[in-house]
């Protein structure tokens, strides 16, 4: 028998692993034995010649004989040894105590396989011997990553005295204590989950909300046209999108077709379950309260695209999700945080799995579909080497654990409630609408609604519109500033040409000779050109500028804050002056214009609030003119056009109207406005061809504020 060579075909004991592990008492015994009986002949000679091991090199350089050593000094120098070959991946080149060399060798290399590439530094400690023929000593091992990430773990070695040798016993374990036979070592990507977006008082707007994935098993589905039928008006979904998700995918996979929102599945669910091979999987998922819920501006969460990848190389991989629209896309970043990575020990015989592990999928197929909520559920494939949270902490399998780096939550000014109310009210039109709501004290912007239904364009904020006669509040604010009284005379005619252009009323309106304020009350067009002589063509652009119409707004999204130019002509001028010609605004700076005009201080908006983040210093107007401008927008309610909010819930409202015509129509089509306030809230509602502001969009502010007080 060739005891350096247990696993050959003479040998006494044909698997001495088996022997190992069954009875590792016995194998100490015998080999301890032969130890002896080994060490009289090496020490004692025989009866033909004296043997003498071949002299050994110490660390010192001093050249020994083997035999004058203690058998730790022996057992150290085999171990020595053992550890160059772990650091020069020549461990085939070496003896082992009961595995054969290339097994050894291969098990090492199926091991780190999932590293990537590495160096690694192995330290041994002192060895200790367990008895005559046995030795262990604590092994430290440094790696070094291919991205210079080092870390270190610890392992423990085994040495046996077979015949004259001391051999190591080639375990895991020799590089971490946790490590069994058959375990692997992978290096996996973790991805933090998404920080949320908060309203006003920290509420969680978009956030990490309970959801379930729609599932289809192929194998177990039978058909899968009459089952796609089946299951799309259940999802919301075409059913010809599901058969072109599910066929191309193998029998055992597992196709996520939708996902849907907890509260959703109850009135469902019962039919779901009862259609072959369709299977219910609770998760998660970043969305708002609702699926209407600010959504222009929020935007969505969904599978990561390309151009995201491309945007943010260091955040996203293929599968992540990522924010695909509104501040959800703009705030990626910030609200992704930085993914990590764990050394983590894939067991061969796991014993139960573990909060990390069992976040990663188990399909066989990559799939993306938009869900029934508006965003999309990605389905990555199985050994994906992402797992979607870090490990629970004390998790045994995790070696090493760089990251993940939590995201940081975005804080808006926006206030749910008042949000909510302003989607119900735009709820009365169909028509292409917003209503913008803003705090005047402060200057927060408490809604940006967007309608009809869950529009997904911000016209709330970004659309550009002519304001009509909502303009008129800087017209009369200007001339107030300059003097004009509430009461001087102004002449209200039919019509009035200037330079061949004519200008006419709504209606055809005719009032003759009035005071300023009933020329406001009413909304008289050819009054405000008339007035419009005693101001400069300058005093548009200055005045509508301290209001907050072109002031440039730091909103922390890209916002319109409308565009006021000089009038350059006698008829600019006139179209000017009742918010025609070349004046464009957005629903958010008509809503500015209301704030200002109800606190008498223009206070730039805000919606994104950094924790540092400092009120701006707010810019008082003449508190005289504004007084009487007050008076004007309050009469506008009691005694005017905006009649239809008169006597609604929670207080007194001013406000004013406004009919903006666009286009080359005969006779002109018309936007419809109205902005006000009422107590610390002003508002703008903008209907896209509403025609008549009085008509359309203050019915649409009257219910606004009924259902904020109600």
């Amino acid at each position: 028998m060739d005891p350096t060579n247990p696993t050959s075909e003479d040998a006494v004991y044909a698997d001495w692993t088996k022997i190992r592990l069954l009875a590792p008492a016995a194998v100490g015994a015998a080999v301890a034995a032969l130890a002896v009986v080994a060490a009289a002949v090496v020490l004692g000679g025989g009866d033909d010649e004296t043997t003498t091991a071949p002299p050994t090199t110490l660390g010192s350089g001093e050249t020994v004989v083997a035999a004058d050593l203690e058998p730790e000094e022996q057992a150290a120098l085999v171990l020595d040894e053992f550890v160059r070959a772990i650091e020069t991946s020549t461990l085939a080149t070496q003896a082992y105590a009961f595995t054969d060399p290339a097994t050894a060798s291969a098990e090492y290399e199926r091991l780190v396989a999932e590293l990537g590439a590495f160096s690694i530094d192995v330290a041994p400690g002192t060895v200790t011997l367990v008895d005559a023929a046995n030795a262990s000593a604590p092994v430290s091992v440094v790696w070094t990553l291919d991205d210079g990430t080092v870390f270190t773990t610890e392992g423990e070695a085994d040495l046996v005295l077979l015949g004259t040798s001391w051999l190591v016993d080639w375990e895991p374990a020799i590089l971490e204590l946790s490590l069994d036979p058959g375990d692997v070592l992978v290096r996996q990507r973790v991805v933090p989950p998404r920080a949320p977006i908060l309203g006003r008082d920290g509420v969680p707007l978009v956030d990490n909300r309970p959801t379930v994935e729609v599932a289809v098993i192929p194998r177990e589905a039978g058909e899968i046209a009459p089952l796609s039928e089946a299951l799309g008006p259940l999802v919301w979904r075409d059913p010809a999108a599901i058969r072109e998700l599910i066929a191309p995918s193998p029998s055992d996979a597992r196709v996520v077709v939708a996902t849907l929102r907890e509260e959703d599945i109850p009135p469902v669910e019962a039919q779901l379950r009862a259609l072959p091979g369709v299977v219910l999987q609770p998760s998660s998922f970043p969305l708002a309260p609702s699926n209407r819920f600010a959504r222009a501006l929020l935007g969505r969460s969904a599978a990561v695209t390309a151009e995201i990848i491309d945007e943010h190389p260091e955040l996203f991989q293929a599968g992540d999700i990522a924010g695909r629209s509104g501040l959800q896309r703009e705030y990626n970043a910030r609200l992704a945080g930085q993914p990590g990575f764990e050394i983590r020990v894939r067991r061969r015989f796991p014993t139960s799995p573990t909060p990390a592990a069992s976040s990663t999928t188990t399909t066989t197929v990559a799939t993306t579909t938009e869900t029934a909520a508006g965003a999309a559920s990605t389905d990555p494939g199985r050994d994906t080497g992402v797992i979607t949270e870090a490990a629970a902490p004390g998790d045994p399998d995790v070696i090493y654990a760089d990251g993940p780096f939590p995201g940081t939550a975005l804080q808006l000014t926006l206030d749910v409630r008042v949000q909510q109310a302003a989607e119900e009210a735009l709820t009365r039109t169909d028509r292409t609408s917003a209503l913008v709501a803003i705090q005047p004290s402060t200057g927060h912007v408490l809604a940006i609604a967007n309608g009809p239904g869950d529009a997904v364009n911000n016209f709330a904020i970004n659309g550009q519109y002519p304001p009509g006669s909502v303009f008129k509040i800087v017209t009369a604010y200007a001339a107030l500033e300059r003097g004009f009284g509430p009461r001087d005379p102004v002449d209200c005619p039919l019509f009035l040409e200037v330079d061949g252009r004519q200008f006419t009323n709504a209606e055809g309106e005719v009032l003759g000779t009035v005071p300023l304020r009933r020329a406001f009350v009413l909304s008289c067009n050819t009054a405000f050109i008339n007035l419009a002589s005693f101001l400069d063509p300058s005093d548009f652009t200055s005045t509508a500028a301290r209001m907050g119409i072109g002031a440039g707004y730091e909103l922390g999204t890209a916002a319109y804050s409308g565009s006021v130019p000089t009038p350059g002509s006698a008829v600019d001028k006139a179209a000017t002056s009742f918010g025609q010609g070349r004046i464009l605004v957005s629903p958010l700076s008509a809503a500015v214009l209301a704030a200002t005009a109800a606190s008498g201080t223009y206070r730039p908006p805000s919606l994104v609030i950094e924790p540092d983040h400092t009120p701006p210093q707010g810019q008082p107007l003449d508190p005289a003119a504004v007084a009487n401008l007050q008076d004007f927008m309050r009469a506008v309610v009691t005694n005017g056009t905006g009649n239809a909010v008169n006597g609604v819930a929670g207080g007194p409202v001013s406000g004013k109207t406004g009919t903006a015509e666009f286009g080359d129509a005969v006779p002109p089509e018309a936007h419809a406005w109205f902005i006000g306030y009422q107590n610390d809230l002003a508002f703008a509602v903008f209907v896209e061809g509403g025609e008549f502001g009085g008509a359309t969009a203050a019915p649409i502010a009257g219910d606004f504020l009924n259902r904020l007080a109600g």
